[in-house]
């Protein structure tokens, strides 16, 4: 095998050139007045700096690791809220019927799952950075009370404004949740066991996401729907607890941790967060728009010609801004994982997503049928006709193959050292099974539906461990929270 066909599991180091400053050769004259917002504070430290280098007594910012039932009892308080958004992201797709017939709003259908979605990936490279400068511990607890009071309010919700209100603010706290989760657990162990819990994330990220249908067409069918958001309230209220009395004690002095909070909040970039915010929500808006209107509405075209804007405006902004306050550092983009793992993640989680959607409704919908080419009324039979908890059921062959898939790739990373082949090889399994599945139609035989399935999930769950591993064995660990945060993005963005 070529040395270029393997990544090792410690840090490199990068050095980047000096970056641009706020003087008069680099930044435009209208910039000038801003320059306190391009440079960080003196001896910050951060640029020019390698990426990554030799282990350190910094390293690590807890006291000591762990072990028994505290460390058990550490890894259940970040899983299980992690295990709980990723649900929450794929639940509605087999209560969306339900949804509809309670609040009576059909226009709204599109909103249940994009008001959730949208804060949950504009938010992620925010969270990224915000990790890199609070202590952990009470940043996460903030995004699970966050979360805690999102789905109080969709559970209670009687009325379909309400309920995307709901979704909106658990989305905002789950973007929190899930790019601190795996970063709470992988700083209460020591490196050399990381890959195993990266696994162990990359399995969990499959079977909820795939799970998230099954389970919601199962509450539907038996408690009510409304429970697919009040079971989240123990859960964050288990892990609150957790966190706040077991979680290790971490060190005093901790860098970043100890600026005051003037300079904290303008290393959040708050001006190329908010171009970047704009930008997705730009972004996100048109593609819901189009779902249902036309590519060539005014609406559509506006709206991306304002992220064409708003993301011109963010790159320009970023390459005036030291990599200390940039929300989306460039010094990352030159380790060759990070970027090939963003742009592989942001393909992949395009289709992955979508074929959840696709088959827990396939499976489901009775209705008219059109034809692919013209449109025209083929029958008004059901597609499959199956009850929700009927069509989640259906999903098991995709649930479980993606959890095999990132199970066995976990193992296998962990044993020989190697990553870049499993990801290949996903990539080619996801390809042929999302092929096969865009073939089905109304009267396709289990077997094929059933195979078809299981090729596309292994595809997926090989592919899965790429949205930490950049993170957390490529990069010092000071930069995992940004990098954990950018590839989430790029997931979800694609998405």
């Amino acid at each position: 095998m070529s040395p270029n066909f393997r990544t090792s599991f410690h840090p490199v180091t990068i050095v980047e050139p000096e970056p641009a400053k706020t003087t008069r050769r680099h930044v435009p004259r209208h910039l000038k007045s801003f320059g306190s917002l391009y440079s960080a504070a003196e001896n910050d430290g951060d640029d020019g700096e390698a990426l990554g280098g030799e282990k350190s007594a910094e390293e690590s910012t807890v006291t000591e690791y762990p072990h028994g039932l505290k460390l058990v009892l550490i890894i259940l308080s970040g899983a299980l809220p992690y295990i709980v958004t990723v649900l929450d992201d794929t639940v509605v797709a087999t209560i969306i019927p339900v949804l509809v017939s309670d609040f009576k709003a059909p226009a709204d259908i599109g909103w249940y799952a994009s008001a959730y979605f949208l804060p949950l990936t504009v938010c992620m490279p925010i969270f990224g950075k915000a990790y890199s400068l609070w202590r952990i511990k009470w940043l996460f607890m903030g995004a699970l009370v966050v979360l805690l009071i999102g789905s109080i309010l969709c559970a209670a919700a009687q009325s379909s404004v309400a309920f995307i209100m709901g979704r909106a603010i658990a989305g905002t706290g789950a973007s929190g949740i899930i790019t601190g989760a795996m970063r709470l657990m992988m700083i209460a162990v020591a490196r050399e066991k990381r890959t195993y819990l990266e696994g162990f994330g990359a399995i969990i990220m499959g079977l909820c996401t795939m799970s998230g249908p099954i389970m919601g067409g199962g509450i539907a069918d038996t408690i009510g729907w409304r429970w697919s958001f009040w079971i989240n309230a123990p859960i964050a209220g288990f892990s609150l607890i957790i966190v706040l009395t077991i979680f290790p004690r971490e060190k005093v002095g901790g860098g970043n941790f100890d600026l005051p909070i003037g300079e904290k909040l303008k290393r959040l970039d708050p001006i190329g967060a908010l171009l970047l915010v704009a930008g997705v929500i730009c972004l996100i808006s048109a593609l819901q728009i189009a779902s249902t209107s036309t590519w060539d509405s005014t609406t559509v075209v506006v709206l991306l010609g304002m992220f064409a804007i708003f993301l011109i405006a963010f790159l320009v902004h970023e390459k005036f801004t030291s990599f200390a306050i940039s929300i989306v550092p460039r010094k990352l983009f030159q380790v060759r994982t990070v970027w090939t793992c963003c742009v592989g993640l942001f393909f992949m989680f395009a289709g992955f997503i979508n074929f959840v959607f696709f088959l827990a409704i396939f499976f489901q919908v009775r209705g008219t049928l059109f034809s692919r080419d013209d449109q025209t009324l083929i029958s008004t039979q059901a597609v499959q006709g199956q009850t929700p908890l009927m069509s989640s059921i259906r999903l098991l062959p995709y649930v479980l193959s993606v959890s095999i898939g990132a199970g066995v790739v976990a193992v296998l990373v962990a044993k020989v050292r190697y990553y870049n082949p499993f990801f290949a090889i996903g990539a080619v399994f996801f390809a042929v099974g999302a092929g096969l599945v865009s073939t089905i139609d109304a009267d396709v035989s289990p077997p094929k539906w059933i195979g078809y399935q299981i090729i596309l999930g292994l595809g997926v769950g090989f592919v899965l461990l790429a949205n930490v591993v950049p993170g957390q064995t490529t990069l010092a660990e000071k930069y995992h929270s940004v990098a954990n945060g950018l590839t989430f993005l790029c997931s979800m963005l694609g998405a």
